[in-house]
């Protein structure tokens, strides 16, 4: 995947990261900022600064020189990762609690 080199996009995570994550499958950013962090973070991909041509063409052969098995644990990083910090099974209970957590000081402030 791959971003502009605009500062607003450096702030945010694009949705198809938390997508290939999701699907289990390694990632090649290039972008800058919470994105490229997030892949490398996760051990999920490779990641290059945005609109760097070079550095690209180095992680594309990285990439393709991996082996399978290599792929596939990058993958397998994401998918985990996935789970950890973005699953709707994980972060839906997590924003009812906060939710709860403001009406409890609401209640306890009146």
């Amino acid at each position: 995947m791959t971003l502009a080199d605009h500062e607003v996009f450096a702030a945010t995570v694009p949705n198809k990261i938390q997508a290939y994550m999701a699907a289990g499958r390694p990632i090649l950013a290039c972008l800058n900022g919470e994105g490229g962090r997030l892949v490398l973070e996760a051990v999920a991909g490779l990641a290059v600064p945005a609109e760097d041509s070079k550095e690209l063409s180095v992680a594309v052969l990285k990439l393709y020189r991996m082996s399978y098995i290599e792929r596939e644990i990058l993958g397998g990083n994401g998918r985990k990762y996935y789970k950890e910090h973005f699953d709707n099974d994980k972060l839906v209970p997590e924003l009812i609690n906060h939710f709860q957590m403001v009406i409890q000081n609401k209640k306890e402030r009146s």
